[in-house]
């Protein structure tokens, strides 16, 4: 009895000081990694369960390669509502039922279905969801960049991790040192500790906001639009990209009309 409570306590030690460490706070009452599956046409899609929460975003200590002025100032946000996000990006399966088309450019073989959907628009993307919610009843949308990068450093549960999930990028991500320079099908590399895939590498993923630089203050909910931008953003990094691409707090600024063969998305869900 005396070693199980000692071992229990060093245990319970160790979360308090990784809850600490990860500069996050969760709402007691979300649990982050809890899953619900939506139901399209016969394919399930997995949505996790990320907790209304307070995190440091950006340029933090452990992101040693970051962008000065992409990523910084590192910046308090508070994200007052759960949400969903998909386990995995958007796959050429799940595009064609819902849009009947295929715009991607690597295609072919028995893996076409799980690979991540490209070469589409952040507009195209806002017809996507727009078709998908009227599809299923449920509310989808594009995540926040917010909402994107606490999901991918692990929604509360993450350990100041560069990338999402690992401090190794290549045990996590797709990408150019390992992908032969072309896409894998989704959920191939480890997960991170929210039970989501790719959220380093594979393919950069379109978030809901315009790109704006940041500044030092606290952030509620935030969703940037900010007209004079003329540019939206995408997060993660690709299977083309070396690991300082790959970051959790990595944002790169894209036209909205623009397609590319290492661009993609993933969905979130209220």
């Amino acid at each position: 009895m005396r070693r199980h409570s000692m071992a229990s306590l060093a245990l319970a030690a160790m979360a308090c000081l990784s809850c600490a460490a990860t500069f996050m706070s969760c709402a007691k009452n979300d649990v982050p990694g809890e899953s619900t599956t939506v139901d399209v046409d016969g394919q399930e899609i997995t949505m996790v369960l990320i907790p209304a929460a307070t995190f440091t975003m950006g340029g933090t200590p452990e992101q040693t390669e970051c962008d000065f002025y992409a990523e910084k100032p590192a910046h308090k946000v508070v994200l007052t509502k759960a949400f969903y996000i998909s386990q995995t990006e958007v796959t050429q399966e799940l595009w064609e039922k819902v849009m009947g088309n295929n715009p991607s450019a690597y295609k072919g073989g028995d893996d076409e279905k799980n690979l991540p959907v490209t070469n589409v628009t952040w507009d195209d993307c806002q017809r996507f969801v727009k078709k998908l919610s009227a599809m299923t009843g449920k509310a989808f949308r594009l995540p926040t960049e917010a909402e994107w990068e606490f999901a991918a450093r692990g929604a509360g549960r993450g350990y100041n991790l560069p990338y999402a999930g690992s401090k190794f990028c290549d045990r996590v991500a797709c990408m150019a040192t390992n992908s032969d320079m072309r896409p894998h099908p989704v959920g191939q590399f480890g997960a991170n500790e929210a039970g989501l895939y790719d959220m380093s590498g594979n393919v950069w993923e379109w978030v809901a906001d315009d790109y704006a630089d940041y500044k030092d203050s606290v952030y509620t909910d935030p969703l940037v639009r900010d007209t004079l931008s003329g540019s939206k953003v995408a997060k993660g990094g690709s299977f083309a990209d070396r690991k300082s691409k790959c970051r959790t707090s990595t944002r790169s600024r894209i036209a909205p009309d623009y397609a590319h063969v290492t661009l993609g998305f993933r969905i979130a869900m209220d």
